[in-house]
């Protein structure tokens, strides 16, 4: 008689299947802990799909096309959904037109297409004139940041560049009279305009620009400098001219120039914000400058302080403080924070709190007698300040439990000392 042994037959999904031998007339797998036997493998298999339950799809990304060099990848099964790499992301999206607009929003960089120069038709020689234009971009929308060459009759003669909007201007005077032609250029895109200058008598200077600077932020209260200059057409500063300052359309100030052109003031603001400064020169014309104001952080959590010591020790012999820093009101710890030590206003250094806001430092006093210790907390950030200190010696019994005193923040401990005899 031959020998029976079961001998594995197959695996699915996840579970061993074996099959009885010499046959094989019966198949057997472990279910759940229980060893079943089915004459049919499929019916065994419907067994183990029946406790497993539904088999999951597998999701997995496929390749589904390539927009302009771009590989487009698709969610599968479904698809539900399209991705693609793009500048160093990976970005999704439910609608693939969706994506291969994202993909072109990328490639198309914005390119100057076109440029445009205003000037006078006419101007008086040595009178300042403004040039000024617009950079546009494929989309017909203002370039900002864009250098623009201006140039007379071929020859450079200054370069600017424009605003956010695209928007461009220059200030510029021709001396010799004659017609001449005005250029502008931006990357390999020209305008050009004439312009007609006249022979003329000097004229008395006139305002025709003011500047104004000032720091780009300040804190709320803090001191700093409002200046600038006070222009003539010829680009020269006009002493004795009166300056009006204003923030956010309030005047704070009148300053006059000084004998070439310049102004200053110094001035604070109270609120935070963006505030927009302006000079306003007599003639009408201004500048701006925008400036933040930040605000201090608000202390306004109080605090407590707690500290310990031994009631006695010897002269030089080291010792340790110790105690807690938590929030008055809730109790949490307060860790990270510097905390000073010192006996009757003689420093013992200082030490910082834990996670738990522990506190812990080793101190000797090389003095006998009876010493005020104290632990204090300066306050930073959110948390209050407290100047209050305890300057009462306490007597000589030991005090070996922390003293807590509520409210910001600082403890007094007596500590007796007893010096050789």
């Amino acid at each position: 008689m031959s020998e029976t042994y079961w001998e594995y037959d197959s695996t699915h999904r996840g579970i061993e299947i074996q099959r009885w031998m010499p046959g094989p007339i019966a198949y057997g797998a472990w279910i759940d802990g229980d060893w079943i036997v089915r004459v049919s493998k499929s019916a065994l298999k419907d067994l183990i799909d029946d406790w497993l339950g539904p088999e999951e799809p597998e999701t997995y990304w496929e390749y589904d096309s390539t927009h302009r060099g771009i590989e487009i990848q698709r969610w599968m099964p479904g698809p539900i959904a399209y991705g693609a790499w793009i500048d160093g992301d990976w970005v999704v999206r439910v609608s693939k037109t969706e994506l291969q607009g994202l993909i072109d929003a990328y490639l198309d960089v914005p390119v100057v297409t076109s440029i445009s120069i205003s000037a006078p038709a006419s101007a008086e020689a040595g009178v300042p004139f403004v040039v000024s234009g617009f950079v546009l971009d494929q989309y017909n929308v203002g370039m900002g940041g864009v250098t623009v060459y201006l140039y007379d009759n071929g020859s450079l003669f200054d370069t600017t560049t424009t605003f956010s909007s695209g928007y461009y201007l220059f200030p510029f005077s021709i001396s010799q009279a004659g017609v001449h032609e005005l250029a502008a250029r931006a990357d390999s895109v020209e305008d050009y305009r004439d312009i007609t200058i006249t022979e003329a008598a000097p004229e008395p200077p006139v305002i025709t620009r003011v500047t104004i600077d000032a720091p780009t932020s300040a804190d709320a209260g803090a001191a700093f400098t409002v200046s600038g200059f006070v222009l003539d057409q010829y680009n020269r500063g006009i002493g004795g001219s009166t300056v009006y300052l204003g923030d956010n359309g309030s005047l704070f100030a009148t300053v006059t120039t000084n004998s070439n052109g310049y102004y200053f003031k110094n001035t604070s603001i109270s609120i935070a914000g963006v505030h927009e400064l302006i000079a306003v020169a007599e003639s009408g014309i201004f500048a701006t400058k925008n400036i933040t104001i930040t605000a201090p952080p608000v202390a306004d959590m109080p605090t407590s302080l707690t500290i310990s010591a031994p009631s006695s020790v010897e002269p030089n012999e080291a010792f340790f403080i110790s105690g807690i820093l938590y929030e008055k009101d809730s109790g949490i710890p307060i860790p990270n924070q510097p905390i000073n030590h010192s006996y009757n206003g003689r420093s013992l250094g200082s030490s910082t709190t834990g996670v738990d806001g522990n506190y812990l430092k080793e101190v000797s006093i090389p003095e006998s007698g009876t010493w005020t210790l104290k632990s204090e907390f300066l306050g930073a950030d959110i948390y209050q300040t407290s100047r209050a200190l305890v300057d009462a010696v306490v007597g000589v019994p030991p005090i070996l439990t922390a003293l807590l005193i509520a409210g910001p923040i600082v403890t007094g401990l007596a500590l007796v000392i007893y010096g050789s005899r």
